[in-house]
């Protein structure tokens, strides 16, 4: 009974460190050969929120993107509705944490293959750092994994 009692408090204390609004820091992707890639650019802007009622929301996108010439905002030209989508992405839902891994569980999501999908993301806290790692997935036919890292907003 004590060592449940153990094991509750310490996922309790682990999603108190993730709870909040972060501000990202970096992204980057590392293929099989260690060749590191910017996605987003080196400059890319985005943030991840947790709440304590479990739910989550991750919007990033590349900085600078261009608006859409037309004034209606959903009137983009083809070529600027998919350079859109391809400067981002975004998915929101609920979450739980496993040990050092939290898991997301996509709702809605930019990218509909990720959604009811189970996302897996080792992390780390150290001071006003959060770091994400995926597992290896495919990308550009390529094996890589992610790392982003965000800084806790006060």
């Amino acid at each position: 009974m004590i060592f449940k009692f153990a094991v509750i408090l310490e996922m309790e204390e682990m999603m108190n460190e993730i709870v909040g609004v972060w501000k990202l820091h970096t992204f980057h992707q590392l293929n099989e050969k260690g060749d590191v890639s910017y996605p987003f650019g080196q400059d890319a802007k985005g943030y991840i929120i947790y709440t304590e009622s479990d739910h989550m929301s991750v919007n990033i996108m590349k900085a600078g993107r261009p608006p859409y010439q037309s004034n209606d905002i959903m009137n983009g030209t083809t070529e600027e509705k998919l350079a859109a989508m391809e400067g981002y992405t975004g998915y929101s839902g609920k979450y739980k944490i496993e040990g050092n891994k939290v898991i997301h569980l996509s709702e809605v999501s930019l990218i509909p293959n990720l959604i009811g999908l189970e996302q897996e993301r080792e992390f780390t806290v150290d001071n006003d750092k959060l770091t994400l790692k995926t597992p290896v997935f495919l990308v550009d036919k390529q094996l890589q994994h992610a790392e982003i890292v965000f800084t806790k907003m006060q």
